[in-house]
């Protein structure tokens, strides 16, 4: 993947963040909501291209972006090269930084870009290639069963409650 800083950085001070998901996602280094902190209207020609990681470069936050965003400071852009990033691919990509990088301490000093450039993560190959048919796949079945668990967990409250209302 090619990294690259953010076309612009936007100060969160300066400018306006709303909750209005018809404008553009502004990313920033939070652990939450895939890093966005809400939504502005900036100049498009600054916006990041979608299909992207943004990677915190403080916090080593990283999430997968479908929209194009803008992003704050410390921010930098993850690419893909020679294949496309969907969300499953980045879902799979984004867990295996996390492992890589689960040993290091944030916040003292910031990932620079050639950290960033030679982090080596573990994916799973095929005939010399990474197998992303197989990441896709994967990925797709987690999701399957983490529906599963919820949809059962959810009937499992509705029935208690049924339960306590009998009585």
């Amino acid at each position: 993947m090619t990294v690259k800083s953010s076309k612009k950085k936007f100060n969160a001070n300066n400018i306006n963040i709303t909750n209005d998901y018809n404008l553009h996602p502004y990313v920033a280094r939070g652990s939450s909501n895939n890093g966005i902190k809400g939504y502005i209207s900036e100049n498009t020609d600054f916006l990041n291209d979608e299909n992207t990681l943004a990677f915190g470069q403080d916090t080593a936050t990283c999430f997968y972006q479908d929209r194009p965003y803008f992003t704050g400071d410390k921010i930098k852009i993850l690419s893909p090269i020679n294949f496309t990033l969907n969300s499953h691919i980045g879902l799979y990509i984004i867990s295996s930084m996390k492992k890589t990088l689960k040993h290091l301490s944030w916040g003292q000093n910031s990932f620079n870009e050639d950290f960033i450039k030679n982090i080596k993560i573990k994916l799973p190959i095929k005939n010399n290639n990474i197998d992303f048919n197989y990441i896709e796949q994967l990925i797709k079945t987690l999701e399957k069963i983490i529906i599963k668990d919820v949809v059962e967990y959810k009937d499992k409250i509705i029935q208690t409650h049924k339960n306590i209302c009998k009585q």
